[in-house]
């Protein structure tokens, strides 16, 4: 079977969610601390022993006793695994850090913090080649301290980093961008990169796993692990860790469209409601009956899901094709409802549904 080990990254332990309510930021943070179970259950399954985190195990560099440690706590429980931590651009191992903290405490056997630029034996023949951020801007590459790390004669070299490649990544600028190149540079049999939240092959060997619990709307492949395997380190398998569904869909309406029927497709899903976060952006022409159709449809999936973000901005009301409001006796009626039609923004929809409240209640 050879040699297996999972790669992962980008954990942000303790990322607040405050842009949520209360009780779903607190099911997000969850989540996060939970996947560690679900990555030691993954590694059990596959049979390997070590699990390499690429960086930002922490979102923050001071966080809390409670956060810092419960993690370490439900690493030492799976003593059974190897944890390979290593600091990132959210907790880099600069004086006074997290990593110096832990170190202060202890760490358990089965947890090493990958704080020192040098090689560490994994195996009798396998290295790893950590490079690990000590300030928020180191300002060059940090993975070219591989090319002159020094290896047994023979030895497999894995490097574990952090960063964009060649501009790729979520913060091109607080480093010099990380070569493409770099596993063949340094004689690499696979490079460990985290800083991209999505799965994504960033060179010869080289891949971003994502995050193993999705943070924020985006269509990347987040919230997965990758198995690697001896001799098909190019070719990593990706597994699915993820607890909650961040989706976002696109909408076009016409007038031909049953609001129901258009969004059915969306609403429906193999993924649990209550662990789905969707983000719904409309566009196109409607009529108010769509509209008001529309609404029903929101509040509904509000109350099912996680999470709703309803994004109608986009939605053009289409008076002309109303006429209870486009030949409505009273003269004034009408041209104010197609001026409000005709501005178009989130204000003037608001008060144009309002009018045809007014007028269906006369």
């Amino acid at each position: 079977m050879g040699f297996r080990f999972l790669h992962t990254a980008d954990w942000q332990l303790g990322k607040p969610f405050a842009g949520f309510e209360p009780d779903l930021s607190a099911s997000l943070r969850d989540a996060r601390l939970a996947m560690i179970d679900r990555i030691a259950g993954v590694a059990r399954d596959a049979a390997a022993v070590h699990v390499l985190v690429a960086g930002d195990v922490w979102d923050q560099a001071m966080p809390s006793d409670r956060v810092l440690l419960q993690p370490i706590d439900r690493m030492a429980a799976a003593e059974d695994l190897i944890w390979w931590l290593l600091p990132g651009n959210h907790d880099p191992a600069g004086p006074e850090s997290l990593w110096q903290r832990l170190a202060a405490r202890g760490l358990p056997v089965n947890v090493r913090a990958a704080v020192d630029a040098a090689p560490v034996a994994m195996t009798e023949d396998i290295y790893l080649l950590p490079a690990p951020w000590t300030s928020k801007r180191p300002g060059r590459d940090l993975t070219a301290s591989f090319d002159t790390m020094e290896t047994p004669a023979g030895a497999k070299r894995i490097g574990l980093a952090h960063g964009g490649v060649q501009g790729f990544g979520s913060d091109p600028d607080a480093s010099f961008p990380i070569a493409a190149d770099r596993a063949d540079l340094a004689g690499l049999t696979y490079l460990a990169l985290g800083d991209w939240h999505g799965t994504k092959r960033a060179g010869p060997r080289a891949w971003y796993p994502g995050t193993p619990e999705p943070d924020r709307f985006r269509n990347n492949d987040a919230g997965a692990v990758l198995l690697v395997q001896e001799g098909h380190e190019d070719e990593p398998q990706r597994i699915p860790t993820q607890t909650f569904a961040w989706e976002m869909h696109s909408l076009a309406m016409e007038r031909t469209l049953d609001p129901n029927d258009a969004v059915a497709p969306i609403a429906t899903s193999d993924w649990p409601a209550h662990q789905r976060l969707l983000q719904i952006e409309l566009s196109g022409r409607v009529s108010l009956e769509q509209r008001r159709a529309l609404d029903l449809v929101r509040q509904d999936l509000s109350a099912r899901l996680a999470h709703l973000d309803w994004r109608d901005d986009g939605l053009e009301i289409a008076v002309a094709d109303d006429q209870s409001l486009n030949e409505h006796a009273d003269p004034v009626i009408a041209e104010t409802a197609r001026r409000l039609a005709a501005a178009g923004d989130a204000e003037s929809q608001a008060a144009l549904l309002l009018l045809d409240d007014l007028v269906s209640a006369s």
